[in-house]
This record gives structure tokens, C-alpha cells and sequence, in this order.
């Protein structure tokens, strides 16, 4: 009988023991939950605030119709391209954004050619104050696509007006057109105060009108237009 109970006790003891092993194994064993982090924080460029801008850009200017005061009138009509700068303040709301903005577009020169000896040359300064509205058109993986419109006004100067190789007189002949432009591109949020963008610019500038050269003669440059390629910074206030 003692042989029996000691045969049962041993038994015992050994299913106790492999039960209380694998109930101590069973944690170390179990996955551990995996550790989520949360994601950073995207800049969103839907914020509201007021802002200042500052722009550069490249214009390309095109020109309509010269007029001479005394005839013949200039045919094969050039003006070059250059650079612009410009500044400007506004406030963004939402999707909705307005600004008023000044750029200086740089001294450019035309070139015109006559019947008679000597062509026609003359420089031109333009500086324009628009208002503009824009509407941004949704935020996809940090870029946001924009459209707008600006109108306001075109400050044209033309100077330096001779025929080549004769003496140049020095002072301009300054005049006030209404200004209009429309414009499309794309901002970036690079942090929560500044944003960077690039865009085009169609302006509609006006007309010009050159000083008298040394002739008594003078030109009317007619319907300067120009189209830009942008790119700028707005830092946004708090």
C-alpha cells in the first residue's frame, strides 16, 4: 500500500510541477503589442492670417502697335524681356486669399526700323499696383494649386527716345494706364509661418509714350503685355 500512495504522490508532484512551468513560460512567450506612433503633424496650408510677400521673376514682354508723331511709322518692332520685382501685403482666409501688391518690371529697350536712315530706339520703365484676389483649389501632398485675377493701376515711363547714332535726350515722358492681370500656380507650406510660390502672370500694362527726340519727333508704344514666371515667398503672422 505505501509503494501505491508513494507511486500516486510522485505522480502528482510531476503533473503540479509541468503545470506550474508552463503557466510561468506563457508570458515570456506571448508577441509583444506592437508600438504605434503617431504621425507628424502636416502642415496645412488652409490657415488664416495676414501676410507680407516678396517676389522675382522673369517677364516676357510683347508689344502691339508704334505710332510716330512725325511719319514714316516704325515697322519690325522689337522690346526685350527682363527681370522683375515685386512686394507686396494681404490676408488669407480659408481657401480665399487678397492682396495688394507693387513690382517694379526693370528698364527695357525698343528697337523699331523706318524707311529713312537712322531707326527708332527708346527704354522703358513700367511699375505696376494691383489688387488681387485668388482661390486655392485644394491641398495634395503639400502643394496647393491656385487661380486668381488683379487690377489696378500701370505706371509706363519712356525715355532715352532717338534715332540711332543721333544724340539721346535724357528726360522721360511719364503716363498712368489701368493694369490687369490673371494668374494660376502652385504654394508649399514649408513651415506654419512661410510659404513658397511659383506661378505665371498674364499683365496687361497699357500704352507708352516716349519723350520728343531731337527732332520734335515722338512714339506711342502701344498695348504692352507681357507674360511672367514667378517665384516668391509669403510669411504668414500669427
Amino acid at each position: 500500500m505505501s509503494s501505491l500512495l508513494r507511486i500516486v504522490f510522485a505522480a502528482a508532484l510531476t503533473t503540479t510541477l509541468a503545470t506550474n512551468g508552463q503557466a510561468a513560460d506563457a508570458p515570456s512567450m506571448a508577441p509583444l503589442p506592437p508600438i504605434i506612433q503617431a504621425p507628424p503633424s502636416p502642415v496645412i496650408e488652409f490657415t488664416s492670417g495676414w501676410y507680407l510677400r516678396g517676389d522675382i521673376g522673369y517677364r516676357f514682354n510683347n508689344l502691339g502697335t508704334v505710332t510716330a508723331l512725325i511719319g514714316p511709322n516704325p515697322t519690325n518692332n522689337t522690346i526685350d524681356d527682363g527681370i522683375l520685382l515685386g512686394v507686396g501685403g494681404g490676408y488669407k482666409s480659408g481657401w480665399f486669399r487678397a492682396d495688394v501688391t507693387l513690382d517694379h518690371g526693370g528698364q527695357i529697350t525698343y528697337e523699331g526700323t523706318r524707311s529713312l536712315p537712322n531707326d527708332y530706339k527708346a527704354k522703358v520703365d513700367s511699375y505696376t499696383v494691383l489688387f488681387n484676389v485668388y482661390f486655392d483649389l485644394g491641398t495634395w501632398s503639400g502643394f496647393t494649386p491656385y487661380i486668381g485675377g488683379g487690377i489696378g493701376g500701370s505706371f509706363l515711363r519712356g525715355r532715352d527716345f532717338a534715332r540711332v547714332n543721333t544724340t539721346i535726350p535724357r528726360d522721360g515722358f511719364e503716363r498712368w494706364n489701368l493694369g490687369w492681370a490673371w494668374m494660376a500656380g502652385v504654394s508649399s507650406a514649408i513651415s506654419p509661418s512661410v510659404v513658397i510660390d511659383v506661378g505665371y502672370r498674364y499683365i496687361d500694362l497699357g500704352d507708352a509714350t516716349t519723350n520728343f527726340d531731337s527732332t520734335n519727333n515722338q512714339l506711342f508704344l502701344n498695348n504692352l503685355t507681357a507674360h511672367e514666371v514667378r517665384i516668391g515667398a509669403r510669411y504668414l503672422f500669427d
